[in-house]
């Protein structure tokens, strides 16, 4: 293959022929995950304490320090599935439970 033809192949990725790293990272992957899948909420894990409180995208986004992605406060706007993202914090001892049980635990963001 003739130099130029292998650089025009490639001209749509990086430099060193990789494609471009895409602008959904973990926690907007695991959203478009939920929501393909028909689940009404999620539950992400972080490792920082958060209180246990209810807030919606709007506050959260407006905030600007929030717990996950800009981008998954926007995927929940349309969203037909997924209403709400509950955080909790890892390092806590039942917290996950609790969450999964439906019982108060962590930060829960409604849409």
């Amino acid at each position: 293959m003739r130099a130029s033809a292998r650089s025009t192949r490639w001209a749509w990725g990086s430099t060193w022929g990789c494609p471009p790293v895409p602008v959904h990272r973990s926690d907007a992957v695991a959203f478009l995950l939920a929501h393909a899948y028909g689940a009404q909420r999620l539950v992400y894990v972080k490792d920082r304490d958060l209180g246990t409180t209810t807030v919606s995208a709007a506050e959260v986004r407006d905030r600007g320090d929030g717990p996950v992605d800009p981008l998954v406060l926007d995927l929940m706007a349309p969203a037909k599935h997924v209403r709400e993202i509950q955080v909790v914090n890892g390092r806590s001892s039942g917290a996950l439970s609790d969450a999964v049980n439906g019982k108060p635990a962590g930060t829960v963001i409604v849409a």
